[in-house]
């Protein structure tokens, strides 16, 4: 019974996994090459490996102007509930600069289109990104989703070497986002009362 609720828990977050979206907002094309903006940043971790384990996700919504969206949440595999914490700001002049470095990094803009791999339903610890961004004024979705169980064979370490060779790859190019977004702090918001839940753009 508890192993049926744990693969039931994986199969739906899965499909929750994280992603990091550039959306353009009259933004002229001989700039495009120069990191667009908006951004929007979702990541999740779910590890259910141990008692303490439990779900950490986010996302984060930039637009054109500097001005941000930003949501982390956190569930205990323990508790039925996610603790939600919403803010809204602008960036620093460091922190535009910053994540402007990140855009024009060569690794993250070599990264093909992600396609998610398949992956052992017997996992017990999933870690997945995704990052939309603009890449000769086309929109361009690249990510990375890692595994891991108690058997190799339900690993990403099973998995054959172009697997496992593309998911790293993009994992090191798309962590330093990761990374950034915790810089970012702001005003705190209602969620129910929040335009973007999660971090969703509509133009």
């Amino acid at each position: 019974m508890i192993k049926q609720s744990i693969r039931s828990l994986i199969s739906r977050i899965s499909v929750a996994f994280v992603s990091l979206i550039i959306i353009p907002v009259s933004i002229h094309s001989q700039q495009v090459s120069t990191a667009p903006f908006p951004l929007t940043l979702n990541w999740v971790e779910n590890d259910i490996s141990s008692e303490g384990g439990g779900i950490t996700a986010g996302c984060v919504l930039v637009f054109a102007t500097g001005e941000f969206h930003l949501e982390r949440k956190r569930q205990l595999m323990s508790s039925h509930q996610a603790t939600i914490n919403v803010y809204t700001g602008t960036l620093s002049e460091a922190q535009l600069s910053n994540v402007k470095a990140l855009l024009s990094d060569k690794g993250l803009l070599s990264l093909p289109d992600f396609k998610k791999p398949e992956f052992s339903r017997g996992s017990n610890y999933l870690e997945s990104a995704s990052l939309r961004f603009y890449q000769e004024n086309r929109p361009k979705d690249v990510g990375y989703f890692i595994w891991r169980g108690l058997r190799p064979e339900d690993s990403i370490e099973g998995a054959s070497e172009e697997v496992k060779n593309e998911q790293y790859k993009a994992k090191t190019a798309i962590v330093p986002f990761i990374q950034w977004q915790k810089s970012l702090t702001g005003k705190s918001v209602d969620i129910t009362k929040s335009k973007y839940k999660g971090c969703n753009y509509e133009s």
